[in-house]
């Protein structure tokens, strides 16, 4: 793949050098001559830089009356206009046609006869461009999951045109607190050396020169292999279910076999397991080796198991963390007519009122035990209304059952007649 790339701009070079060279067919002929007729003498070099003049000379001892000369590469063949002065004849090969390295066939004749034919060899310039093409890949290495990437320098002269094989070039890695330089030869249009990962991240810079020439300055990224262990921390403020309060986990320092920090953003999964088997999962990415999240309290005492887990299977040990109720017990007062229950404030084991947001659960049950409604409320300054309108609630006797946490308690209903607007 890498090796094609000397050849793109020359192919794309193809319909254009047949629109021109298709302008004229070269007649058919008798069998090709090894030698020049006589009466023909001719003057052509037997090799020519890429890119320069070229000029066929034809010296005829007698006038032709129509001569004609073509040309040829593995990209095509060309008719060129021959200009008489006395007895010579000449023909100019465009630069266009020259500028391509390997042989140059051409042959000279008249009308259907072959008067002279012969192999100019096109040899690179010895111009070059002035940057030293150059490429590198892959743009990422993983310790130990990526054996090695490859640095490919392509030498072409001015026009494109491969340098001989043997062409000497010198190679150079740095980084990492090192520089290494090495000299490659050219074969088979390119030179090239293979880049291993190491055991230390950071970028490898690559770049290569011959002579005065330089190729741009290549980068290739190290970066860590998968995780090799995993520590799960765990800080909270108290250890009271208060669903308000935050638990912030923190799983690292996250670093392959080797050492090297992981990359920033690689993802952990964070695995939250109660006492009653219901699961959680979670995720935060890294940075600077360390993943970190937080969690809110729930809002009920538990048990909670959790574990952290990335990529390349990587788990924690576990963690066993309780949280006692935070409500243990919740004042309310009924209103003389049954529909309204004042709640609050309720005191919270973690000190002060119970947080705004805690929920308070209300069912109302009829004598048999239907349910007749349900109420969810929220504690804010830790206190909460209940109120039970006669358009849904009649008059009579019910049961109400509440919950605030861990705590339950219940009361009786007598709802009157006129009930709440």
């Amino acid at each position: 793949m890498w090796g094609c790339r000397a050849n793109i701009r020359l192919v794309t070079l193809l319909p254009i050098l047949a629109m021109a060279w298709g302008c004229r067919q070269e007649p058919a002929l008798l069998p090709v001559l090894d030698a020049e007729l006589p009466g023909v003498t001719v003057q052509a070099p037997d090799s020519l830089g890429a890119g320069e003049a070229l000029t066929l000379s034809f010296r005829a001892s007698a006038a032709l009356e129509t001569p004609w000369t073509f040309v040829s590469n593995p990209w095509g063949a060309l008719g060129i206009p021959l200009e008489r002065n006395g007895e010579v004849y000449l023909a100019r090969v465009p630069l266009e046609v020259t500028r391509f390295a390997g042989p140059l066939r051409w042959r000279m004749g008249q009308g259907n006869t072959l008067l002279a034919s012969g192999v100019v060899e096109i040899q690179p310039s010895e111009k070059r461009p002035e940057v030293l093409e150059s490429y590198a890949g892959p743009s990422h290495l993983r310790i130990g999951q990526d054996p090695y990437g490859d640095f490919i320098v392509l030498p072409v002269d001015v026009w494109d045109n491969p340098l001989p094989d043997g062409t000497a070039l010198s190679l150079t890695v740095s980084g990492d607190g090192s520089r290494e330089t090495a000299t490659d030869r050219a074969s088979h249009l390119m030179a090239y050396r293979r880049l291993g990962p190491g055991q230390r991240t950071g970028i490898r810079y690559l770049d290569a020169r011959h002579g005065d020439i330089r190729s741009k300055r290549r980068e290739v990224r190290v970066m860590a292999g998968i995780p090799d262990s995993l520590t799960l921390l765990a800080t909270r403020p108290h250890d009271v279910a208060d669903g308000h309060s935050l638990l912030h986990l923190a799983a690292g320092p996250l670093r392959d076999a080797w050492g090297n920090p992981v990359p920033d953003g690689t993802w952990v999964e964070f695995r939250l397991t109660d006492s009653l088997g219901n699961q959680t999962r979670t995720q935060g990415a890294a940075l600077r080796g360390l993943a970190e999240i937080d969690v809110p309290f729930p809002n009920r005492a538990t048990q909670w198991r959790i574990t952290a887990a990335a990529a390349g299977g990587v788990v924690s040990r576990p963690l066993e963390l309780a949280f006692l109720p935070a409500v243990v017990e919740v004042p309310f007062v009924v209103a003389p007519n049954g529909r309204l229950v004042e709640i609050g404030p309720v005191p919270s084991l973690a000190g002060g009122l119970a947080p705004d947001g805690f929920p308070v659960n209300a069912r109302l049950e009829s004598p048999e035990g239907d349910t007749v409604l349900t109420r969810l409320a929220w504690l804010r300054d830790g206190q909460a209304s209940l109120r039970f309108p006669a358009t849904e609630v009649g008059a009579g006797r019910y049961r109400l059952l509440l919950r605030c946490g861990d705590w339950q308690g219940e009361t009786r209903l007598n709802t009157d007649r006129d009930g709440l607007e």
